[in-house]
């Protein structure tokens, strides 16, 4: 609950690099030593669920902002079994409805150590642009090659 609580972006302009498995694995270890919550923004084709073998009985699109912040009994529903320390809030089934995402960010800083948040690969969604202004720390994920560096020139 302290103001030390961090928000942590996960993003790629490329598709296919392992972000989300980053993120996933990131979210994971993070739980290990406390409380942590990880989100899934890929809101067409999240899979955050599935790399934790996870089926939630709720998506984040079905939870309400303030269910964070007033430690609602449904976050135990978010709890991933064997590892009670880390709160899914998996993306929806099908894209989303509107939700108040900024209120969720900030609730979940409030009351989790660290959060992180998987994001798709395109800036052009609202969703990210709000995930981004909301963290703390950005990872940014590019892929190296010699041909990336490459000045034709």
């Amino acid at each position: 609950m302290s103001n030390d609580n961090k928000v942590i972006a996960v993003f790629s302009p490329v598709g296919g690099i392992g972000v989300s498995t980053m993120a996933v694995n990131l979210a994971y270890l993070l739980a290990r030593k406390t409380e942590s919550a990880i989100m899934d923004l890929v809101l067409d084709f999240g899979t955050v669920s599935e790399f934790l073998n996870f089926a939630p009985k709720y998506r984040i699109d079905q939870i309400p902002a303030d269910a964070v912040a007033t430690a609602s009994p449904l976050l135990t529903e978010l709890s991933l079994p064997r590892r009670e320390a880390l709160k899914v809030f998996a993306a929806p089934e099908v894209m989303a409805q509107h939700f108040d995402l900024q209120t969720l960010i900030k609730n979940c800083r409030r009351t989790f150590k660290y959060t992180v948040i998987d994001l798709p690969h395109t800036l052009m969604v609202p969703e990210v642009e709000t995930a981004l202004a909301e963290a703390d720390f950005i990872l940014l994920i590019g892929l190296y090659g010699l041909g990336n560096n490459r000045s034709d020139c």
